[in-house]
């Protein structure tokens, strides 16, 4: 008989930490890394318990935008804004004092520097003198651009072309209708 009472409550254990009805507290994302002056949001999940609901709080000079304390039974989630590049520790300290509080460490970075060469896209000054070279006169490339006279229309020309409903290339004409 207690061989039989030892193995219902293994049974039992198990299936109590298999679904979930163990108290815990999870916070995503743990580690965030955002530049400062944006928004990094954090998400805290409480499982276990029917209270759910908790309160906020964060070191330094971050400010937390949203509900707090969350009041809702269900996943809170808060954003955090720092407009200095430091690591901030946001916790979240569940109502029901059943679970521990959790951190959430948000680096928050420096600004990115904006570019100061030339071009700033996609295009690099190394790339320039090969695209260069391919736009050179009588370059096959070039010429295809241009059209198939070599001089192409300007921006004026296809305006006035588009303006007045047609438009030729390679001496096809094309009708152009600006109504739905």
């Amino acid at each position: 008989m207690r061989r039989l009472l030892y193995i219902a409550c293994a049974v039992l254990l198990c299936l109590w930490t298999a679904t979930g009805w163990t108290q815990a507290l999870y916070l995503y994302p743990r580690a965030p890394v955002a530049p400062r002056g944006m928004t990094q949001t954090v998400t805290a999940i409480v499982t276990g318990v029917n209270v759910k609901t908790g309160t906020w709080s964060v070191n330094h000079g971050a400010t937390l935008l949203g509900t707090n304390p969350c009041v809702l039974n269900e996943p809170c989630t808060i954003g955090v804004v720092d407009l200095t590049a430091e690591t901030d520790t946001l916790t979240f300290t569940p109502t029901n004092g059943a679970v521990s509080p959790s951190t959430s460490s948000i680096t928050f970075t420096a600004s990115p520097t904006p570019a100061t060469t030339h071009p700033r896209l996609y295009i690099t000054a190394a790339m320039l003198p090969a695209l260069q070279a391919k736009a050179a006169t009588g370059s096959p490339m070039y010429t295809a651009i241009k059209g198939p006279t070599g001089y192409g229309y300007t921006a004026s020309e296809y305006y006035t072309q588009l303006k007045s409903g047609t438009y030729t290339n390679n001496g096809t004409v094309y009708e152009w209708s600006w109504s739905c």
